[in-house]
């Protein structure tokens, strides 16, 4: 201790033992909030048999209107049945599910029949970090590679298609809440060609990689920064919600430090969030073309992570322990108390009080009480070598 003009100065906490400094939440953003990366990102689900993006088969939602019913030559006619709404009240067109062994799938198809099918895909946001100064960023898997993830459908209403007991096609609607956890890369039957309702059903089976996901741009912007870099896709784990992509820039990128603490961590343990939940308030800015060819104006998200504080809740394990057989529904997860993320905040670093990163920012919960989840960070780190760490 020094005492400086009468002052009592106290030297910076540090670490028992590394001896590193402890940062100050101020200190911290400041030390690794340039390395904290916007994702952008647009998929779909192809059919690589016929080079065919994959749609899900939808049905007008409404019965035709039925011919009136003969009657007694000396009998009036009987009124028609007019067309009515199989869902009352429910959007024009329906998404059509199957049965397939016991399991709800969605009907896919190659043909978008005038754009009345929806394309498997969606467009999303997520956050990564630079983890080598040549362009390495890791993410989550869900945001880099999201056909690898559950799929959300957008409907509130479906529709079944099954036979009854006399073989005829039927159409049963059922809820949102019915729909299945899907995930599109294990998708197992598609119909090829367009689709006729009268016809036998016989989907072709999937083996192998028949059907593939794609990114249509998969964009990176750092922060504070109005132009989008392009991203290529490397790597996907197979054991947890992580991805390593790459970006080819000419100068350097400043990373940010890994720290492996699955075997230290603890309940309880001080940690702080980066990203770009969908929920913190915009920052646009307008960009003004200088070429004389294009004279436009472009507005352009300009990304400004967010700092979130809280503490590691509970330390999850995918098992429990070698000699026991209880396991975790999750997987290997730490769960958070921190609150103030959520969508777009996804791959975001997870670090300790020095600025290490020991996890990636996945997913929440919703409900009476928000809960929030990383992945550790031993994961990623698979992912950029060759060497298993479990």
């Amino acid at each position: 201790m020094i005492v400086v003009g009468g002052i009592l100065m106290l030297p910076p906490v540090r670490d028992k033992i590394f001896g590193a400094p402890r940062l100050s939440a101020t200190e911290l953003a400041k030390a690794t909030n340039e390395s904290v990366v916007y994702f952008e990102v647009g998929w779909k689900l192809m059919d690589m048999e016929t080079g065919r993006p994959l749609y899900q088969l939808h049905m007008e939602n409404v019965v035709p209107a039925a011919p009136s019913a003969p009657s007694a030559p000396d009998a009036p006619p009987a009124p028609p049945q007019e067309a009515r709404p199989i869902v009352p009240g429910g959007p024009p067109t329906l998404p059509v599910f199957l049965a397939i062994e016991g399991k709800l799938e969605p009907l896919l198809v190659t043909e978008a029949e005038d754009g009345k099918n929806r394309a498997i895909g969606t467009r999303h946001s997520g956050t990564g970090f630079v983890v080598s100064t040549d362009g390495f960023i890791l993410t989550n898997r869900h945001v880099a590679a999201a056909w690898q993830s559950s799929y959300p459908f957008d409907s509130p209403v479906g529709l079944v298609m099954q036979k009854d007991a006399e073989g005829k096609r039927t159409m049963i609607p059922i809820g949102a809440r019915q729909f299945p956890q899907w995930v599109p890369s294990r998708a197992r039957f598609v119909v090829r060609g367009r689709f006729d309702p009268n016809s036998p059903l016989v989907p072709q089976a999937i083996t192998g990689k028949t059907i593939e996901g794609r990114n249509d741009y998969l964009d990176v912007t750092f922060p504070r920064n109005r132009e989008r870099v392009q991203a290529k896709l490397l790597r996907i784990s197979d054991l947890a919600d992580v991805a390593l992509v790459k970006v080819d820039l000419p100068g350097p990128q400043r990373k940010l430090e890994l720290l492996d603490t699955y075997d230290t961590i603890a309940q309880g343990d001080a940690i702080s969030v980066l990203g770009y939940p969908g929920a913190s308030p915009m920052v646009v800015g307008a960009v003004q073309s200088k070429e004389a060819m294009t004279p436009t104006t472009e507005v352009r998200m300009i990304p400004d992570p967010t700092l979130s504080l809280g503490n590691i809740g509970r330390v999850i394990r995918g098992k429990a322990g070698l000699t026991e057989s209880t396991m975790s529904t999750f997987g290997d997860v730490y769960q958070l108390t921190v609150n103030s993320t959520g969508s777009g905040n996804s791959g975001g670093p997870v670090m300790d009080e020095k600025g290490r990163v020991i996890g990636l920012f996945t997913y929440g919960t919703t409900g009476d009480t928000k809960i929030t989840f990383a992945v550790p960070i031993r994961f990623g780190m698979e992912l950029m070598g060759t060497k298993p760490v479990m």
